[in-house]
């Protein structure tokens, strides 16, 4: 992929937006049962604030992008990856986008949808690709008042309850919910005990068997990883490609500098 100069990703032209049930059929998507994993692991925040940095987007987007190559690796090693790139439902704080502020007030938020790019091998073009999604989601968001943004929201959110309905499915409102959760900055104690690790665990239903969940506390950023036990077997093996896709946009980041 091309760099741009003094670092960066090169920008992308943005094509179609990214919709309820373009999203490919996968693994994730079928019915659940009533085991579940759960895995967690943890990285410095200012080692994804760095390639945010050099790449000129932000730190959820790099969070993103892990996943999306952590997706892609663990769907391969499985012999179940598909053509079409993976998408993700990411909850945005309406405040950050209402340059009004009408919905600073409250817990306001909306559903947009995440084009994760597992289609392709290349963790920095993964970044580019999902940086350019999220941008023309936010912007989207931005330029409506909050009543819309929550109608839109919740057609969004209403596709994936079809797939809870017994009969036919129908393709995926979207394959996963990735959400990035906002914690304590400063360190926590309870009666005297620090807390030292903070992991979320979220739930899955029907057609959505997997689920990732971020939150960052003081230094660090953990990710939760809750899955069906049937439906994402191995679910252990999705923090190891965290790491891996985290070292490939560093080592890109690296390339890009020498």
């Amino acid at each position: 992929m091309k760099a741009l100069a003094g670092g960066g990703v090169a920008a992308v032209r943005e094509g179609p937006p990214t919709v309820p049930f373009s999203a490919p059929r996968t693994i994730f998507n079928g019915r659940v049962g009533t085991a579940r994993r759960f895995a967690g692991e943890s990285w410095p925040t200012d080692r994804l604030r760095e390639v945010a940095r050099w790449a000129g987007t932000s730190v959820n987007d790099v969070a993103l992008a892990l996943c999306g190559g952590a997706l892609r690796s663990y769907l391969a090693e499985r012999g179940q990856l598909p053509a079409a790139p993976l998408v993700a439902m990411v909850p945005i704080a309406l405040g950050s986008t209402d340059p009004s502020a009408e919905a600073r007030d409250g817990n306001s938020w909306a559903a947009v949808l995440c084009n994760l790019a597992t289609d392709t091998p290349d963790g920095l073009d993964r970044l580019r690709r999902l940086h350019t999604s999220m941008r023309r989601s936010k912007r989207l968001m931005s330029e409506l008042d909050p009543v819309t943004a929550a109608a839109l929201s919740a057609g969004v959110l209403g596709g994936a309850l079809l797939s809870m309905v017994p009969g036919p499915r129908p393709p995926p409102a979207f394959n996963l919910v990735i959400s990035n959760v906002p914690a304590a900055r400063r360190t926590l104690y309870l009666d005297g005990c620090e807390l030292t690790d903070n992991y979320p665990v979220s739930v899955v239903t029907d057609g959505q068997a997997l689920n990732i969940t971020l939150i960052s506390y003081v230094d660090r950023i953990a990710f939760g990883i809750s899955g069906c036990r049937r439906s994402v077997p191995e679910l252990e093996r999705i923090p190891v490609h965290l790491d891996a896709a985290l070292r490939e946009l560093e080592l890109g980041k690296t390339a890009d500098s020498a």
